[in-house]
């Protein structure tokens, strides 16, 4: 638990109340000590902040020690609960432990800046918002977003596109910093468990949008996570760009929930759109790759049909504990 002084504005100062930082962590010791090393030099002028580590690491010794801090609570799963299923069992953690708001993250994304949070809550009084996101740029290039944000129906990829104080409504990369009130989360649900990783990001994002939430994204707080552009490929000569995750598991969950989405929430445009540009990708781009168009084709119906599910290749055995549960205080 954290306390310190920041002049943010009386806006903020009005919020006060618990912030519990949800981190979701597996076999990543090295990065969960850079992000909580972060997090515990955050500063609010009002309230708290709890940090939750949710961990289904298979060596459980090193996750332990890293995240052996004041203020740290592990929650350990001996079921590799994924993405989705991590968020899940953190938010309900967090409600149970009386939380104000609900801030989200990987164990390989993390702040840049001491004053992130301080930033997140001003602006969410400020603007009345439910939930509000920051910039997530790449660690590795930080002029670069790690994943491009959707402006006047074109997507931006560099940082200097956006001006200062920009704020983007009703748009987020969830799960990379994002701060939300946990009244809001009574309206959205959970994260749906059977995405896994992959889609269920967007998934939840729709159904903030569906419930009517006051959300965005603004550019004062700054968020690093490994970017997505490693996965993107052009098509058409630049002018679209197709999601080719090399991990065959990943690559089968992205298409499979990819299509759901588009189906559950009537994205179906962008179906037809995929439908032209993963073809071409495909028989062009790599040149008549018949059995990757045959496993988008596969996955894709299968996502259409409503039929998600945790990729057969994941290991969902539960695997005994060897550190004990921490207890609720």
């Amino acid at each position: 638990m954290l306390y310190a002084d920041l002049a943010i504005g009386e806006s903020a100062r009005k919020l006060g109340g618990k912030v519990v930082a949800v981190v979701v962590s597996r076999d990543r010791p090295a990065e969960l000590r850079k992000t909580l090393k972060i997090l515990l030099q955050q500063h609010i002028s009002a309230g708290s902040l709890d940090i939750f580590v949710v961990d289904s690491s298979t060596g459980t010794e090193a996750i332990a020690e890293a995240a052996a801090l004041p203020g740290v609570r592990l929650i350990r799963s001996n079921v590799n609960l994924g993405g989705a299923g991590g968020y899940a069992l953190g938010m309900l953690e967090a409600l149970a432990a009386g939380a104000h708001w609900i801030w989200l993250m990987d164990d390989d994304g993390r702040p840049q800046h001491d004053g992130a949070l301080a930033c997140l809550l001003e602006t969410a009084a400020e603007r009345h918002l439910d939930a509000v996101a920051p910039a997530v740029l790449d660690p590795d290039d930080p002029s670069r977003f790690a994943f491009p944000y959707r402006m006047r129906q074109r997507y931006v990829f560099k940082r200097a596109e956006l001006p200062e104080g920009a704020f983007l409504p009703g748009t987020a990369h969830l799960f990379n910093g994002l701060l939300m009130r946990a009244s809001a989360i009574f309206k959205t649900g959970l994260p749906d468990m059977r995405m896994f990783i992959r889609g269920d990001e967007i998934d939840f994002l729709h159904r903030m949008r569906q419930a009517g939430l006051a959300f965005g994204t603004t550019v004062n707080a700054r968020f690093e996570h490994p970017s997505s552009n490693t996965e993107l490929f052009p098509v058409f000569g630049g002018r679209l760009r197709v999601v080719y995750p090399q991990p065959p598991w990943k690559r089968r969950s992205q298409y499979r929930n990819r299509a759901y989405n588009y189906i559950k929430h009537r994205v179906l445009l962008m179906l037809m759109v995929d439908c032209v540009r993963y073809p071409y990708f495909f028989l062009v781009c790599r040149r008549f790759d018949i059995a990757g168009l045959k496993e988008w084709l596969t996955c894709t119906w299968e996502g259409v049909c409503g039929n998600v599910y945790v990729d057969p290749s994941i290991d969902l055995e539960p695997h005994p504990l060897d550190l004990p549960l921490v207890p609720r205080n």
